[in-house]
């Protein structure tokens, strides 16, 4: 956790890579993401805790650490587990 931060954070950006959007690396207790897609090929890299979601209506777990993907236009949620 970057010095000084609560025990929620989100840091987000550019990495100016070809191919690569968005950089997004955060910690959350109790933040929970609503349904929603994405429209390219998402890379999810827990660290450290664990993460529940469910894709396209199948539930979905990943304890750090641990590389999921995530693919374009599939509906899904995210929430500390």
């Amino acid at each position: 956790m970057p010095a000084g931060a609560s025990q929620e954070y989100v840091q987000a950006w550019d990495p100016h890579v070809p191919g690569l959007r968005e950089v997004f690396h955060a910690r959350f207790v109790d933040h929970a993401y609503p349904p929603h897609t994405h429209g390219a090929w998402t890379v999810l890299i827990v660290d450290s805790g664990a993460v529940r979601y469910a894709l396209d209506g199948h539930e979905h777990g990943a304890l750090g650490p641990v590389v999921t993907v995530l693919p374009p236009k599939v509906t899904h949620d995210g929430r500390s587990a």
